[in-house]
């Protein structure tokens, strides 16, 4: 097993380590997955919503740079009224990956809108 990489610098060289009977042996890498495609979001109502990315197994939830769905879900929406913030708001998502021939995708472009709070 390689160790010590960084799996996100896609067709970078760097050197990583092999664990050969227990010891670390250096060795020149070059990652050579593809980047899944980030999700594009709209607005429909109080959901934001996005269409499925191919190769992701499910995705990550942003609101306002924090991870609003901790748990892994493959659903293509968010329920807005699910977050207790109000105000001026705004949403990206990652598609993610278990395979080790993809790596997750970037953050999708923020989709800003306000919430305004129940009258």
């Amino acid at each position: 097993m390689l160790e010590g990489y960084d799996r996100e610098a896609v067709g970078k060289q760097q050197i990583a380590y092999f664990v050969f009977m227990g010891e670390r042996c250096p060795v020149t890498v070059i990652i050579k997955a593809a980047r899944l495609e980030a999700p594009k979001l709209i607005q429909q109502g109080n959901y934001v919503t996005w269409d499925m990315v191919p190769n992701a197994d499910y995705y990550m939830v942003y609101v306002n740079a924090t991870a609003v769905e901790t748990e892994r879900t493959t659903a293509l929406s968010y329920d807005l009224t699910k977050n207790s913030n109000y105000g001026e708001l705004a949403v990206t998502v990652r598609a993610m990956t278990d395979s080790d021939k993809y790596l997750a995708s970037s953050q999708s472009e923020e989709l800003k809108l306000v919430k305004l709070a129940a009258p």
